[in-house]
């Protein structure tokens, strides 16, 4: 049952790259799309729907994969941790592959989509 779960985190990860990845992509062809060009504010907006998901994505994911999940962290022995929290959030140290590899693709998605989908915009604004 909880390999379902974490499956289910791991397809909506990947739809939400493959949503930044589609992103960037109409943003770099500047085409219409369904014959509406690409204004400023529906880049923003979809911009936006992508940082939003990506950040509730990771964050349940990670959640949900840290020590095997919930149901496993409250059992004894307690299991190998995959984060080392510190005193604030800056301070949490990856300590697993799998989360090293989970938080370099939420960090490709958010770097992507900030640095080349806000610069068209600020390139698209009217002046």
């Amino acid at each position: 049952m909880l390999a379902m779960a974490n499956a289910g985190f791991y397809v909506l990860a990947m739809a939400t790259a493959g949503a930044a990845a589609r992103l960037v992509t109409l943003v770099l062809n500047a085409h219409p799309v369904d014959g509406v060009p690409l204004t400023a504010g529906r880049i923003l907006v979809a911009t936006v729907l992508v940082l939003l998901t990506n950040v509730v994505t990771f964050g349940l994911l990670y959640w949900q994969v840290d020590g095997g999940g919930p149901a496993r962290r409250i059992a004894e022995p307690p299991p190998f941790p995959d984060f080392r929290f510190g005193f604030s959030p800056t301070d949490t140290f990856p300590l697993t592959v799998r989360v090293k590899a989970l938080m370099a693709l939420q960090s490709l998605i958010s770097v992507s989509v900030h640095g080349l989908v806000l610069s068209r915009v600020i390139n698209i604004l009217p002046r």
